[in-house]
């Protein structure tokens, strides 16, 4: 769990520092100034997840859009972490377990025209690749388990930009057979 929040903390710093470089000043027609963005729009998220047969998940991730032309399109990659309890079940106190999933995905995104409106709501698609370890510890010693693979899913979604920096989302991920839906809020700075 510490290798997690570690991991967690180093991204929300990293992914602060790519948006402080992202953004310059230039002096237009030596009048006005104008804030020119340079690379992706990150976003970072958070929340919980549900997952096939295993309790609430918490979620950590982020967003980097690029834009596509003119066009209402965009590509964007999903770095995500998640971590899921197994259910208590009628071996409550005596076995515990957990999963993680570790991955990033690519997709496309459509972003919906809104005239008059700060709100801006899209939706997205696309395939991503996602290391998974399962662990099973118990009281006891011939049930430990654990188990690791790296696998391509499927990730769809959508979610709406409410103003300029609160984002609300929602996306299932299927991952080898196995589904969980992340429901997130996050911050575009």
């Amino acid at each position: 769990m510490k290798k997690i929040i570690a991991l967690i903390g180093v991204s929300l710093l990293v992914s602060a520092s790519v948006v402080e470089a992202q953004r310059s000043r230039q002096t237009v027609a030596g009048i006005a100034q104008q804030e020119i963005s340079q690379g992706p729009k990150v976003t970072i998220l958070g929340g919980i997840a549900t997952g096939d047969n295993t309790d609430f998940g918490i979620v950590a991730a982020a967003t980097f859009t690029w834009p596509i032309s003119d066009l209402p399109l965009g590509f964007r990659v999903d770095p995500i972490v998640a971590r899921y309890g197994l259910g208590d079940g009628y071996l409550a106190g005596v076995v515990d377990g957990n999963l993680l999933i570790l991955g990033a995905g690519a997709a496309l995104q459509y972003d919906f025209e809104t005239a008059g409106s700060a709100n801006t709501p899209y939706i997205f698609g696309g395939l991503g690749f996602y290391y998974s370890r399962f662990s099973i510890d118990s009281n006891i010693p011939t049930v430990d388990f654990n188990d690791s693979n790296t696998d391509v899913g499927l990730s769809a979604g959508g979610g709406i930009r409410l103003g300029s920096n609160l984002v609300l989302e929602a996306r299932v991920l299927d991952i080898n057979g196995f589904t969980t839906i992340p429901i997130l809020i996050g911050w575009r700075p």
